[in-house]
């Protein structure tokens, strides 16, 4: 994609067993998923920040949670305006000669969400799978700007209740940790529980992006994301990654 930059992309995967962001004005995008199990929304809040939530089964996953980054010293998410939406389709089957099914169906619904945050023209792109979402930013290269360095990322998870982490480092032993009381870092991918709920928080598709990793967010019952001391440069080759919730 000449002249395009995506920052991170999350995955959210939700498996049922048996802090908040202000309640965002009535303008609402949203896609489902092909089976109808799966929602994502997205708003602008009562702050005129970006925002989005997740539902299961007719459950709320997500609560609103934070969309943004920080471009060179731009905050890029709050006072943000939505100029075109467009929502397609996708249904393919490819054959796969690794893990348990030799066919592989890649069937999702797509929201693209063309945005203005201050000076800062972006994209923001979800995909609804059954029982999975997941969402990336795109940069464009923009006007009379040299390549920008994405110094943070502001994207939260605001969890609906009290939620367990199997917190871990690298190839460290995984420590159940109440989300309250985190107080070190989890790589990516990251797996919570509230006892009915499995989580699991990813990353994918990111050659050329910086370790990101989960730690405690502000409000309570939430995880933000960390970069530590690094940065990403944007240039036209590097595509970081897109964030899987499943």
């Amino acid at each position: 994609m000449p002249g395009r930059s995506a920052l991170y992309g999350w995955l959210i995967s939700l498996y049922f067993i048996s802090s908040i962001v202000a309640a965002p004005t009535p303008k609402t995008y949203q896609a489902s998923s092909p089976d109808q199990t799966t929602r994502i929304e997205i708003a602008i809040d009562d702050h005129k920040a970006l925002a989005y939530r997740v539902w299961f089964a007719n459950e709320p996953v997500l609560n609103w949670s934070v969309l943004g980054f920080k471009l060179n010293n731009v905050a890029v998410g709050p006072n943000a305006v939505v100029k075109k939406q467009r929502t397609e389709t996708h249904t393919e089957s490819f054959a796969w000669r690794l893990g348990e099914n030799d066919v592989i169906h890649n069937n999702y619904t797509e929201l693209t969400l063309d945005c203005v945050s201050g000076s800062v023209s972006y994209r923001l792109i979800a995909r609804v799978f059954n029982g999975s979402v997941a969402f990336r930013y795109v940069i464009p290269q923009q006007a009379r700007s040299t390549p920008g360095k994405i110094r943070q990322e502001h994207t939260t998870f605001a969890l609906p209740s009290d939620f367990t982490i199997y917190q871990y480092k690298e190839e460290t032993v995984f420590t159940p940790t109440a989300v309250a009381d985190l107080q070190k870092t989890c790589d990516f991918p990251a797996t919570l529980t509230n006892g009915r709920l499995f989580l699991s928080i990813g990353e994918a598709d990111n050659t050329c992006y910086t370790k990101a990793v989960l730690t405690k967010g502000a409000t309570p019952n939430t995880l933000a994301v960390e970069f530590g001391k690094d940065s990403v440069l944007t240039n036209d080759t590097c595509h970081p990654p897109g964030e899987p919730l499943a």
